[in-house]
């Protein structure tokens, strides 16, 4: 059981390889000769072969991970991944990402990760970082908020970069310390915005009305297809001028089902759907992925 080849972690393949892998099993049960029944294995080689189809050059998927009361997301390009926060983890030690992010990321086959991305301090959205870079390789890890004073490396508006043909860049927060309302650790989030030939997304952590109103101020607001809603989908977030310069197809919430703060909150869905979007919750609809 110690050994490391004792459990093989794969991708997740399409129900037609299952089907022939199961009907080469019960060939090879069958009472017939060996080297008759041995041919069944023939039927095995698509399940052990399959490799899952390749995202073209400009395209993205977006994932908001079920973890519950909480955040995480994940980003995929063509060649590179990117996790967006690694949702909570309960006083006794015990991370969502157990039985969320690290079952996804095998089922994606993936074994590291081009960037984690720790958008602030609170627990529900860094408390699974441990068990993700146990599972996975990190090649690089961006924080925001308090952990900035760890020694990692920090986000900060303008950093910009490209992974085959799609387009990252952080927002927020601004070189320059926030100061009064704004240097809560909410509005000390990192904002990251993708956009790709499909499309454009908006990851916003859990800043609130001082940053959002910063990142208008700035003039980086714009109309993106899908926003992840800032703070769960709380009253202190989606200002009204916010939710109106992005004005997206689709927006969504990471909350936990019944949590105790009602997020999110009827009037900010309200809101989101008033300027258009499709408004789906990770408490009622699980995870929610999107391909660009």
């Amino acid at each position: 059981a110690n050994s490391s080849a004792a459990i093989a972690h794969v991708s997740q393949r399409p129900a037609w390889t299952l089907v022939l892998l199961a009907a080469g099993m019960l060939w090879m049960l069958a009472p017939w000769p060996l080297l008759l029944r041995l041919t069944g294995l023939v039927l095995a080689l698509p399940v052990v072969y399959w490799q899952p189809p390749a995202l073209a050059r400009g395209a993205f998927e977006l994932t908001v991970l079920d973890v519950g009361q909480g955040l995480s997301t994940y980003v995929a390009t063509r060649g590179h991944a990117l996790l967006f926060d690694t949702g909570p983890a309960s006083k006794s030690g015990r991370a969502a990402a157990e039985f969320s992010i690290v079952p996804f990321l095998r089922g994606r086959a993936r074994t590291e990760l081009d960037m984690l991305v720790l958008s602030h301090s609170d627990r529900d959205h860094v408390g699974g970082a441990e068990t993700v870079r146990r599972a996975v390789r990190v090649l690089r890890e961006i924080v925001g908020g308090d952990l900035r004073r760890h020694g990692a490396d920090a986000c900060f508006a303008g950093e910009t970069w490209t992974w085959d043909e799609v387009r990252f860049q952080f927002l927020h927060p601004a070189a320059a310390p926030l100061t009064g309302a704004s240097a809560l650790e909410n509005d000390a989030s990192c904002v990251l915005a993708i956009s790709g030939a499909g499309g454009s997304a908006l990851l916003t952590g859990d800043i609130e009305s001082g940053a959002e109103r910063a990142l208008i101020a700035r003039g980086q607001v714009h109309r993106v297809d899908v926003v992840v809603v800032p703070h769960h989908g709380s009253r202190s977030s989606s200002g009204v001028e916010f939710v109106a310069a992005l004005a997206p197809r689709w927006a969504l919430v990471s909350a936990g089902y019944d949590n105790r703060w009602s997020f999110p909150k009827p009037e900010v869905v309200a809101r989101w759907q008033a300027a258009g979007a499709t408004t789906l919750s990770t408490a009622r609809s699980g995870a929610i992925s999107l391909r660009f």
